[in-house]
C-alpha cells in the first residue's frame, strides 16, 4: 500500500513539473478546450436528422453493403461511402456510433494533424497554437463537423501529404515510420487518397506539385536541362488541353466553362471568418490581412533566394510562406477560372485552410509583437494575443451555436417518413419522392425522384413512370424544390392517391408539409385510371 502511494505521489509530481513549464501548460489548455468544444456539440447533434449530401453518402454505403438502392452522381467519387459501408456490413447501423467514429474522431485528428504540420512549418510555436484554437471554433468547420460529409476524412489525408512533404521531404526527417527517401511515394498517395474520399480536394494538388518544383527549381532550371523542362510544359499544357476537351462527367463535371469567371470567390476570406454583424468584419479577418500583408512583404525581399533555394531546413519559415501562397492561389484560381460557380459554400474551401490558419496566426503574432514593442516587454505580446483571440474564438461560437441549433431538428419529418415506410413496405416496393437520397437511406427501398433536375421532371412522364414502375408510395413535401403541377395533379388524382401519413409545421397539424400517398392500383377500372394494373 505504502510503495503504491509512493508512486502515486511520484507520478503526481512528474505532472505537476511538466506542467511548470508554460508551453506544457499551454498544450494542456489547448487540449481541453479543443475536447469540451468539440464534444460538447458532438453531444448535441448526436440525433440529428440527415441532409440530402450526408443521405446521398449513407444510403450509397448501405448500397455496397446490400441494404439499399442507390447510386452516387459521377461528381462523387467512392471513398467515404465505402468506408461507411464496412460498419453496415458488419452489422453496425448504430447513427450515434458512426457519428462518433465517422466524424468526431476525424475532427479531432484533423485538429491535432493542423497542430503538428503548422509546428514543422514554422518555428514559432505560438502559430500552430493559435491556428487550432482558431480552427477548433471556426464556424463552418465547427457545423459541417458533426454532419456525414466528406470534408474531415479528405482533409486527414491533404495533411498527412503536406506533413510529409515537409517532415521528410524538405527536412529530411523521419514522418513516423515514413524515412525520407520514400517521401514522394507517400505524398503522391496522400493525395490521390484525399481526393477519393472527396473529389472536389483536387483543387489543392497543383500548389503540391509547385512547391516541388521550386523547392528544386536550382537543378530543374540549369541550362542543360532547359529542353527536358520545355518539353515537360508542353506536355502538361497539351495534356491539360485535352482532358479539359474531354465531356465533363465524373471530376470534369467541376469544370463549368460556360460561366464567367468567380471573381466572387475572392470573398471567401470574409465569410469564412464571420462576424456576428455582416457590416463589421471579424478581428480574425483583420489579423489574416495584417499576416497576408507580411508574408507578401516576406516574399518580395527573399525573392532573390528563390534561385538558390532546396529541398533542406534552411529558411523554413520562408518556404512555408511560399507554400502557404501557392496553396490560396490553386485553390482560388480552380475556383476562378475552373469550377466558376455562381455561389459557394465556405467548406468548399476547406482545402487551403491550414494556409489561411497559418497566415491569420502569422498576422496576430506579428501584430501583437509589434505592439509590445512600443512598450519595450515581450510579454506583453501574449496579452495582446489572447485578447485579440477571445474576441476572434467569442464570435465563431457566438456565430455557429444558434445555427447548429436552429438546424438541429431540419428535415425531421423526411426522416420519420423514411423510417415509417420501411416499417410499412416491402423490400422490392418502388417509392417515389422530391428527398431521393433521405428516403433512399431511411427506408432502404428504391426511390425514384420527383421534382426539379431529378428523373421525374414533368407530369405527363409521372404519369408512365407510374404505369412502368408501379411504385407503393408517393411522398409530396415542401423540403425539396416541388413541381408547379404538383398541386394539381394531387388534386385531379384524389380517387386514386390515398393519404396514409402526414407531417406537419404547426402543433396544431394545420399545416401538412409533407405527405405520404399509397397508390390506388384497383380502385377503378384500367380503361379510365392511369394507375390501372
Amino acid at each position: 500500500m505504502a510503495e503504491n502511494e509512493v508512486q502515486n505521489k511520484d507520478k503526481t509530481e512528474k505532472i505537476k513539473a511538466w506542467l511548470k513549464n508554460p508551453y506544457n501548460l499551454v498544450i494542456f489548455l489547448v487540449i481541453a478546450f479543443v475536447l469540451i468544444i468539440r464534444i460538447y456539440y458532438f453531444f448535441l447533434t448526436l440525433h440529428q436528422p440527415l441532409w440530402w449530401d450526408e443521405s446521398e453518402y449513407m444510403a450509397a454505403a448501405k448500397t455496397y453493403a446490400g441494404m439499399a438502392k442507390y447510386q452516387l452522381i459521377s461528381a462523387r467519387l467512392p471513398g467515404l461511402s465505402l468506408f461507411l459501408s464496412l460498419f453496415f456490413k458488419l452489422g453496425i447501423t448504430s447513427e450515434p456510433f458512426l457519428r462518433f467514429i465517422v466524424l468526431l474522431i476525424p475532427a479531432l485528428i484533423v485538429l491535432l494533424l493542423t497542430f503538428l504540420l503548422i509546428k514543422e512549418m514554422y518555428p514559432d510555436k505560438r502559430i500552430a497554437i493559435i491556428s487550432v484554437l482558431i480552427l477548433a471554433v471556426l464556424w463552418e468547420h465547427l457545423f459541417y463537423s458533426n454532419r456525414f460529409q466528406t470534408e474531415n476524412i479528405a482533409l486527414i489525408f491533404e495533411m498527412l501529404s503536406i506533413y510529409i512533404l515537409f517532415k521528410s521531404y524538405v527536412k529530411k526527417e523521419n514522418s513516423w515510420f515514413i524515412k525520407p527517401k520514400y517521401s514522394p511515394i507517400f505524398i503522391f498517395l496522400f493525395m490521390v487518397l484525399s481526393v477519393f474520399f472527396r473529389a472536389g480536394n483536387f483543387i489543392f494538388v497543383p500548389a503540391m506539385f509547385a512547391i516541388i518544383l521550386v523547392l528544386n527549381a536550382s537543378l530543374i532550371f540549369r541550362k542543360k536541362n532547359a529542353v527536358y523542362v520545355i518539353l515537360a510544359a508542353v506536355l502538361l499544357v497539351s495534356a491539360a488541353y485535352y482532358i479539359l476537351s474531354l465531356p465533363r462527367t465524373g471530376l470534369l463535371m467541376y469544370y463549368q466553362p460556360q460561366f464567367p469567371m468567380a471573381w466572387n470567390s475572392l470573398s471567401v476570406f470574409y465569410g469564412l471568418y464571420q462576424s456576428l454583424s455582416p457590416s463589421i468584419p471579424s478581428v480574425l479577418f483583420y489579423v489574416f490581412l495584417i499576416g497576408l500583408a507580411v508574408i507578401l512583404t516576406s516574399l518580395f525581399i527573399y525573392l532573390p533566394t528563390l534561385k538558390s533555394i532546396k529541398p533542406d531546413k534552411e529558411n523554413l519559415a520562408f518556404k512555408s510562406d511560399v507554400f502557404n501562397i501557392l496553396l490560396i492561389l490553386s485553390v482560388l484560381s480552380c475556383f476562378i477560372f475552373l469550377i466558376r460557380p455562381k455561389g459557394f459554400e465556405f467548406r468548399w474551401f476547406f482545402s487551403f485552410i491550414t494556409a489561411v490558419l497559418a497566415v491569420t496566426a502569422r498576422g496576430l503574432v506579428s501584430f501583437s509583437d509589434y505592439l509590445a514593442s512600443f512598450f519595450k516587454k515581450k510579454n506583453l505580446a501574449i496579452l495582446f494575443i489572447a485578447i485579440i483571440l477571445v474576441i476572434g474564438l467569442y464570435t465563431q461560437v457566438a456565430r455557429v451555436d444558434p445555427l447548429i441549433r436552429q438546424k438541429l431538428d431540419s428535415y425531421a419529418q423526411v426522416r420519420d417518413s423514411g423510417l415509417w415506410i420501411k416499417e410499412n413496405s416491402n423490400p422490392e416496393d418502388v417509392i417515389f419522392s422530391g428527398s431521393v437520397p433521405q428516403h433512399s437511406y431511411y427506408s432502404e427501398r428504391k426511390v425514384y425522384g420527383i421534382g426539379f433536375n431529378v428523373d421525374l421532371d414533368n407530369e405527363t412522364y409521372l404519369n408512365e413512370k407510374i404505369q412502368e414502375l408501379k411504385p407503393r408510395y408517393i411522398v409530396v413535401s415542401n423540403f425539396e424544390r416541388v413541381p408547379s403541377w404538383m398541386p394539381e395533379w394531387t388534386q385531379q388524382n384524389q380517387d386514386r392517391l390515398s393519404p396514409v401519413k402526414a407531417y406537419f409545421a404547426d402543433s396544431q397539424s394545420q399545416q401538412p408539409i409533407l405527405v405520404i400517398y399509397q397508390i390506388k392500383y384497383d380502385s377503378v377500372s384500367s380503361k379510365d385510371s392511369i394507375f390501372a394494373e
